[in-house]
């Protein structure tokens, strides 16, 4: 994973180690709930509906990570209540699991904190589901 700041956004460029963690399942997204209480009513431009919820059950890891690092930052920095954070993913190569995750921030260090919590998190969630 590499990550781009720029002064409106941070790029995290993240590839799915493997192929059976490329979607989520509604097990990941109840797993991940109690930790991010918030993905699911978070607003998600999508072709099934207005919010994360919508989606979440089936799609892309990267796309549940985008949402994660939102509600993290959220979470971090309670001076953000009104601030309204912004997110875009899309698959770079699906053939090779490499995504393109974008995120507004408010404060970089933040950003960065949750970034690292939200993978983290993913992370662990992703591998109890196959242990």
């Amino acid at each position: 994973m590499d990550i781009e700041v720029r002064p409106d956004r941070m790029i995290a460029y993240v590839e799915v180690s493997d192929e059976r963690f490329c979607f989520a399942t509604p097990a990941l997204i109840a797993d991940l709930l109690p930790r991010f209480p918030n993905i699911l009513s978070h607003t998600c431009v999508n072709e099934r509906g207005e919010t994360f919820m919508s989606v979440a059950a089936n799609t892309s890891i990267p796309h549940v990570l985008e949402h994660l690092v939102i509600d993290e930052q959220a979470r971090l920095d309670e001076s953000t209540s009104k601030v309204v954070f912004v997110g875009k993913t899309a698959w770079s190569n699906r053939s090779e699991r490499k995504a393109c995750v974008q995120v507004s921030y408010a404060d970089e260090h933040i950003a960065r904190q949750a970034l690292a919590v939200a993978q983290r998190e993913l992370n662990d969630a992703l591998l109890a589901r196959v242990r």
